[in-house]
C-alpha cells in the first residue's frame, strides 16, 4: 500500500473537519469589530493569563494495523499483531498534553504516552521476521513498544472572547520496539532451537495542521484539530494523519474536566534496504483532568 492510499481512507473525515474549521474561521471574523479582541492574555477567561496549560488523563485506544520486516533475502511475513501474535486489541495508557504561550496568538505545544503490548500464544503459520523464521506451533513470545513524543508551534489567525482558530506545524516522533521470541531458525539454518528477533524504528514525522477552540457557555468549550502529513522519496514512504476533538468543562478557575476522541492514521516502509513495513490506526476516548495557568 502507499501512502497515498492510506489517505485516500482518511480524506472525508479530514475534509469535513478542514470545512468546520473553515466556517468557524469566517464566523470568528465578522464579530471582531463589534465585539473587539480583548487585550488581555487568556480572552477565554480561564485562569489569570493562561501563559501555561497542562492536561493528564487516559487513552483509551483500540487498535488495527500490519507489520512485515524482511530479511536480506527479501523474505517476510505480513503479521497483524491482534491477530497472529494475541497481543491486546484494547489498550488503556496514560497520555500527557500541555502548551505554553509565549504571546497573545503564539503558543507552543508538546504530547507524550508510551505504551508496551506484549503477549505469548502458539502460533498456528509459519511466520518470518527479519532473519528468524518461526516455525508452525511454536510457542511465540511478542513485544510491542511505542514511544510517542510531540512539540508543535501553533499560530491563531483570529483569537477573540468566543473562538480561537489557526494553524498548526510541528514534529511527531514515534519510536518503535519491536520483538519476538519462539522456536524456529535463523537464516535458513536448522530448526527446533529458541531465537529472538527485534527491530527498532525511530520516525519523526512533520506534520501540518488547522485547530480552533469555541466558547459554547461560560464554562465549557469545544477544540477541534486536523493534522497530516505524507512523504514518497528515496524509498522512504510515509504518512500521518492525526484528528481529534474535545469538549471541555471548567467548573474551577484553574482546573477543569475533558473528554475527546482521537483518530491516527501512520505508516512506514523502507525499502532501500532491507524492507521494513510498518501500518498502524488506533483511536479511542480520551478522558483527562486540566490544569490552566
Amino acid at each position: 500500500m502507499t501512502s497515498r492510499a492510506g489517505f485516500g481512507i482518511v480524506a472525508p473525515y479530514m475534509r469535513r473537519v478542514c470545512t468546520a474549521l473553515a466556517l468557524l474561521f469566517l464566523a470568528a471574523s465578522a464579530p471582531r469589530a463589534a465585539a473587539g479582541e480583548s487585550t488581555h492574555e487568556n480572552p477565554f477567561g480561564r485562569g489569570k493569563k493562561d501563559r501555561f496549560g497542562v492536561t493528564v488523563g487516559g487513552f483509551l485506544m483500540n487498535f488495527d494495523g500490519s507489520i512485515r520486516v524482511d530479511s536480506d533475502s527479501g523474505q517476510g511475513t505480513t503479521i497483524d499483531p491482534e491477530e497472529d501474535t494475541g497481543v491486546d486489541t484494547d489498550r488503556s495508557e496514560t497520555r500527557i498534553d500541555g502548551y505554553w504561550r509565549f504571546s497573545r496568538k503564539h503558543r507552543l505545544e508538546f504530547g507524550s504516552f508510551f505504551l508496551r503490548r506484549d503477549a505469548q500464544r502458539v502460533i498456528d503459520e509459519e511466520i518470518m521476521f527479519g532473519d528468524a523464521t518461526f516455525e508452525i506451533d511454536a510457542s511465540l513470545r511478542s513485544q510491542f513498544d511505542t514511544t510517542w513524543l510531540k512539540t508543535a508551534y501553533r499560530y491563531s489567525f483570529v483569537r477573540n472572547a468566543r473562538v480561537d482558530v489557526g494553524f498548526s506545524a510541528g514534529l511527531s516522533t514515534y519510536i518503535e520496539r519491536i520483538e519476538l521470541e519462539g522456536e524456529g531458525s535463523i537464516s535458513g539454518g536448522s530448526g527446533g532451537q529458541v531465537v529472538r528477533e527485534s527491530e527498532n524504528v525511530v520516525a519523526p514525522v512533520p506534520v501540518l495542521g488547522l485547530h480552533a477552540e469555541v466558547l459554547l457557555g461560560s464554562e465549557v468549550f469545544f477544540k477541534g484539530s486536523v493534522e497530516y502529513f505524507g512523504i514518497n522519496v528515496s524509498g522512504i514512504e510515509g504518512s500521518l494523519a492525526d484528528l481529534r476533538t474535545d469538549l471541555l468543562w471548567y467548573p474551577f478557575r484553574h482546573f477543569g474536566f475533558g473528554a475527546g476522541y482521537n483518530f491516527v492514521r501512520r505508516k512506514f516502509k523502507d525499502s532501500g534496504g532491507t524492507t521494513v513495513d510498518i501500518e498502524i490506526d488506533y483511536d479511542g476516548a480520551v478522558l483527562y483532568a486540566a490544569y490552566v495557568w
